[in-house]
């Protein structure tokens, strides 16, 4: 929990959530903020982003009511829940895109490296050169 303290994606409110009802509004807003360049709240790391995806699935998983059956605490979640169906996907989407440019991200900078540590090492050995008179 310390880790997600340190974010402004205030995670830990939706770990705190009491009731199915809770989580729903609360998850559904923290997916708009999310989803909203212009509000003024750090992106979710990766690893807050699973958090809230697997607890929204976990509370549809656990909370949805049958068809036909009736769960009273949730008659007023019962339309978040609905709603939030889709947006868990997105979310899992939205995540494994981030993974994706993450990964290609790091495979331009792993290339970029290995180039400058190469023409660090011709520097040095043309350096090296120099300094022994010229002679390859």
């Amino acid at each position: 929990m310390a880790k997600n303290q340190s974010s402004t994606f205030p995670v830990p409110y939706v770990i705190q959530a009491q009731r199915p009802g809770e989580l729903a509004i609360l998850a559904s807003h923290l997916l708009s903020a999310a989803a909203s360049p212009r509000l003024p709240i750090k992106p979710p790391t990766p690893a807050e982003m699973r958090t809230v995806v697997a607890l929204l699935q976990k509370m549809v998983d656990e909370f949805y009511p049958p068809e036909g059956g009736r769960i009273t605490e949730l008659d007023r979640a019962k339309a978040h829940i609905v709603e939030l169906k889709d947006e868990i996907v997105w979310y899992r989407e939205r995540l494994r895109d981030y993974e994706r440019n993450e990964d290609a991200h790091n495979a331009e900078y792993n290339t970029l490296k290995a180039e400058r540590d190469e023409l660090k090492e011709r520097l040095g050995n043309a350096l090296r050169t120099l300094a022994k008179g010229g002679a390859a």
